[in-house]
């Protein structure tokens, strides 16, 4: 009987071990929208308003990124898969070779052009209210620029 129950326990410890070890991804679908008291910009300055709709679905996410700079908005769609699979998206006058993973929780995404390579990532906190994007140019290092997006 002892070695029935104690079986048992070891069956349904291994078992939480597994289903913790499952990791599913965070949820950033909907329409966020910057705080700008609560970022950070580089040299650039800060923009009037930056909106990001995120359309995620199974290993694919659509942003709809809009930015409004000098009293003239700026919208972007760009398509990506989360496989690491490089895409082809239209960033200004450019086609922008782009990819995107996920590295534990955090998504980052790549746009790599003559210019450079702009890497983002992007962590929802704890309670789904909040998305800190980190922006880096150039070779890995601190951020160029530390935005807080809210959901709405």
């Amino acid at each position: 009987m002892k070695s029935r129950i104690s079986a048992s326990v070891v069956m349904l410890t291994l078992a939480c071990v597994s289903f913790a070890g499952i990791q599913t991804k965070p949820n950033l679908n909907g329409l966020w929208k910057m705080n700008p008291q609560m970022s950070k910009f580089g040299p650039r300055g800060a923009p009037q308003s930056i909106i990001i709709n995120f359309a995620q679905q199974d290993g694919a996410i659509i942003e709809t990124y809009t930015v409004a700079i000098g009293g003239r908005e700026r919208i972007l769609e760009l398509r990506y898969t989360t496989d690491g699979k490089e895409s082809i998206n239209q960033i200004g006058d450019d086609l922008t070779k782009t990819t995107a993973k996920w590295e534990e929780e955090r998504l980052v995404i790549e746009w790599k052009r003559e210019g450079g390579v702009v890497r983002r990532t992007f962590t929802l906190s704890n309670d789904g209210k909040v998305i800190t994007m980190a922006v880096f140019q150039g070779a890995a290092g601190e951020p160029v620029e530390t935005l807080i997006l809210e959901k709405q």
